[in-house]
């Protein structure tokens, strides 16, 4: 299903969890095919997203420009070399950015847009634990 839904749409954790990880482990695979597996299809989905826009560029930031080994497949699927900041916008960025969602969620507003990972609603995500 995910393959037919149109845009925005995430492969981030709850749908790797839902709907992925199940078909991984229904088939007796290495650890290092499953990441193989994992990063293989990750790069796929990018690369179809990317080759199918005019002028299209990316911009890698977060954990996964961090990960060698999937900048290195998604290079491979591309006709494009992705713009890898410096290491230091990279994990300030992501610091930012999860600070400002916590910030959201403590204030009880939305910090999840549908718009933006195709889910069904806007939410306030995350959970906070008082000491």
């Amino acid at each position: 299903k995910y393959y037919q839904l149109s845009s925005p749409k995430s492969l981030g954790r709850e749908w790797f969890e839902n709907e992925f990880l199940d078909i991984l482990d229904r088939h007796e695979l290495s650890t290092e095919d499953k990441l193989a597996t994992v990063t293989t299809h990750i790069a796929k989905q990018v690369s179809n997203v990317i080759s199918n826009s005019e002028n299209a560029s990316i911009i890698i930031t977060g954990g996964g420009a961090h990960n060698n080994h999937l900048i290195s497949c998604i290079s491979k699927e591309l006709s494009i070399a992705p713009t890898i900041p410096a290491n230091g916008i990279i994990d300030f960025k992501e610091a930012i950015i999860f600070g400002f969602i916590a910030v959201l969620r403590i204030r009880n507003e939305v910090n999840c847009l549908k718009s933006v990972t195709g889910a069904i609603r806007d939410s306030s995500s995350g959970t906070i634990f008082n000491p």
